[in-house]
């Protein structure tokens, strides 16, 4: 019956010569849908026993590769500035996926703060002889969604922190690094694509670092605000680190890069405009073609996860356009890939250069100093508010009490000349009696 109803509709309105484009063109759009959704990963990887530090976790992406992920039985620590409202979702994702090992922590990332201390208490747990904990992956993503500014300084920071306790792990454990960044990349002219091609600048020049570190205990955890600086590359490089650091462009997706820059969301790094929620809402028939939804663009995250590592010595990364997928894909440190492939560079792209990648490392290092003084400033600041509130109040309380006492000292004078009035009226009557 709806059938023949929907036949019925359809040869109203739509004459039969119209039959063949229309179908054509819907065709077309399926088409364009399925390109614009990018490559699905057809890797697979058993996660039970893993833990993955994911920062940005809440956000569509983070959220979306939290329940990928605890699906295959990783175990998921999820970093968030909100803790209380993150329980909620983190007890949905427990039920959907029948997996207990997701947690979330706090940690603000726009607190170096909040940062450290983190820092400190996660290299504690790797440290313990008893029962030391284990960290197989770091997904850093929230940096992906628009407009994020400052949050590389973040990553570099957790990175440098955390990167002693990962560089005393068993060499035979797969660690990896993954710097999600936003498709703007590829216009560096641009503040968003400044941002995102620095980091995937400092994770090839990092996997560069790792690799030319000696197989000896790293250095204790600095103090200072700003990281060690890299170490120099050795004239012979041995076996290269079993941390492997690379980047991933997700591609670009609704609800994490054209929401925020509409600012269509309350969520994202900006105010919230009518304007840019209606413009958001005229444009959803061409945002469902043309960009990801988030199940499609974690894709390239999960695939840099589950690819396999060679057990040969790999070497500096090399990109190919015309790669045959029918060999065995190894992942490649180092590397910057989108739509589950390698990104080609061409030979004198930045990406390439040490010494641009040195100057990425040292400005990343002057904005941690940079940060550090801003929030002893802040601190310092609040002291002085405190003081000078408290100083205020003081001086309020005082003043209330004069008041206090001036109506109690005028009460009682009131009071004293109502008594002597009464005395003198009662003295005058008896004087006439």
């Amino acid at each position: 019956m709806p059938i023949h109803a929907t036949s019925s509709i359809v040869s109203t309105y739509i004459p039969s010569e119209y039959y063949f484009p229309l179908a054509l063109g819907v065709v077309a759009l399926l088409v364009l849908r399925a390109f614009a959704q990018g490559r699905r990963t057809t890797r697979e990887r058993d996660l039970h026993d893993r833990t993955v530090l994911v920062t940005g976790g809440f956000t569509p992406l983070g959220l979306t590769l939290i329940e990928s992920l605890a699906q295959r039985g990783a175990r998921v620590i999820a970093l968030t500035s909100t803790p209380g409202p993150a329980a909620a979702l983190v007890s949905l994702i427990r039920q959907h996926t029948h997996n207990d090992d997701i947690f979330a922590e706090e940690c603000d990332l726009s607190s170096r703060a909040s940062i450290v201390e983190f820092a400190r208490q996660m290299l504690a747990r790797l440290d313990d002889k008893q029962s030391p904990a284990r960290l197989d992956a770091i997904v850093f993503a929230h940096e992906y969604a628009y407009g994020t500014a400052g949050s590389e300084r973040a990553s570099f920071l957790l990175t440098t922190l955390l990167l002693p306790g990962l560089l005393v792990a068993p060499p035979e454990r797969d660690i990896r690094l993954v710097y999600v960044v936003n498709p703007f990349y590829a216009a560096p002219g641009t503040n968003e694509g400044l941002r995102s091609r620095s980091m995937v600048v400092l994770a090839r020049h990092l996997q560069r670092v790792l690799d030319a570190l000696p197989s000896a205990p790293p250095v204790p955890v600095p103090d200072s605000v700003a990281a060690a600086p890299p170490p120099q590359p050795q004239q012979e490089k041995g076996k290269p680190s079993n941390i492997a650091a690379v980047s991933v462009s997700p591609g670009i997706s609704r609800t994490d890069t054209v929401a925020p820059f509409l600012r269509a969301t309350h969520a994202g790094p900006h105010a919230f405009k009518n304007s840019g929620f209606l413009v958001y809402l005229l444009l959803q028939p061409l945002l469902h073609i043309f960009t990801k939804t988030p199940a499609n663009a974690v894709q390239s995250v999960l695939h840099v996860l589950f690819v396999p590592r060679s057990g040969s010595a790999a070497p500096a990364p090399k990109e190919h356009a015309d790669r045959d997928r029918e060999e065995t894909e190894v992942l490649i440190p180092g590397a910057l890939y989108a739509d589950c492939a390698v990104v080609p560079f061409p030979p004198s792209a930045d990406v390439h250069s040490e010494e641009h990648g040195v100057k990425v490392w040292e400005g990343l290092e002057q904005a941690l100093k940079l940060w550090a003084t801003e929030e002893e400033e802040q601190a310092a600041n609040g002291h002085a508010k405190e003081g000078s509130s408290g100083q205020g109040a003081t001086r309020r309380r005082k003043n209330k009490d004069a008041k206090v006492r001036w109506a109690d000292e005028h009460v009682a004078a009131e009071e004293k000349q109502k008594e002597d009035e009464k005395a003198e009226l009662l003295t005058s009557q008896l004087t006439d009696l």
